[in-house]
C-alpha cells in the first residue's frame, strides 16, 4: 500500500507555518477557509454517516490562538454560509494552560434549539 504522507513531514510542515509569525491572521482565515470549501463537505457527511449530529474543527494554532475578533467574526460569518442550517460558532476552550478557539458545527433537528454551547462562544454578543 502507497504511503500518504509521513509524520515526519507532517510535522516539518506545521513547524514552518507556525514559525512563519509574518502570515496575517486574514491570510490564515483565507487559507482555512479554502480547505474548508474543499474538504468540510466530506468531513461533515462522514462525521454525519457515522451518527454525530456535530462537529468540532481545530482552526491552525496560529489562528486558534489569535485574539483578532474581526477575523475570528469573518470566519464565522462565511462558515455559516456555507453550512444553511446549521448553528456554527467559535468556542474558547483552554488547551494545556493556553487559550485557544474552535469552530463548532451542530446540524441536529431544531439547531436553533439544540445549538452548540454559547457558553464559552466569545463572538456572540
Amino acid at each position: 500500500m502507497e504511503q500518504l504522507v509521513s509524520a515526519k513531514e507532517l510535522r516539518r510542515i506545521v513547524n514552518e507555518t507556525i514559525d512563519d509569525a509574518t502570515l496575517p491572521a486574514e491570510d490564515l482565515a483565507e487559507g482555512w477557509l479554502y480547505w474548508f470549501q474543499k474538504r468540510g463537505e466530506r468531513y461533515l457527511t462522514s462525521a454525519a454517516k457515522f451518527g454525530y449530529t456535530e462537529a468540532t474543527l481545530d482552526l491552525p494554532k496560529p489562528l486558534a490562538t489569535t485574539m483578532n475578533k474581526p477575523v475570528l467574526r469573518a470566519l464565522l460569518k462565511r462558515v455559516r454560509e456555507l453550512v444553511p442550517g446549521c448553528a456554527v460558532c467559535i468556542v474558547e476552550e483552554e488547551y494545556e494552560g493556553a487559550i485557544l478557539f474552535r469552530l463548532e458545527i451542530s446540524w441536529a433537528v431544531a439547531a436553533a434549539a439544540h445549538a452548540p454551547s454559547t457558553e464559552n462562544n466569545i463572538l456572540e454578543e
